[in-house]
């Protein structure tokens, strides 16, 4: 997890050089609200900042950067 949290927002720019200029700021959006989840634990079947698994986390990234994506149910959802 360390080594997560040594990720700098230098080390993905510049985006424009693989995005047009109307996906640049969406694509800033959802970096920018991964990142603030760097150091959250992976939790099977989580969906809080104690612990998140991997379809929640995607699901919170792209609605926190007001983009709808909607939830997925996983298989650690049908067993609660």
């Amino acid at each position: 997890m360390s080594s997560l949290n040594a990720i700098k927002s230098s080390s993905v720019w510049p985006p424009s050089q693989f995005l047009t200029a109307k996906e640049e700021p969406r694509a800033r959006n959802v970096l920018d609200e991964a990142h603030k989840k760097v150091g959250t634990p992976y939790l099977y079947g989580g969906n809080t900042d104690d612990g998140i698994d991997c379809s929640h986390f995607v699901h919170q990234v792209y609605n926190a950067a007001g983009i709808q994506y909607p939830y997925l149910p996983t298989s650690a959802d049908w067993k609660k």
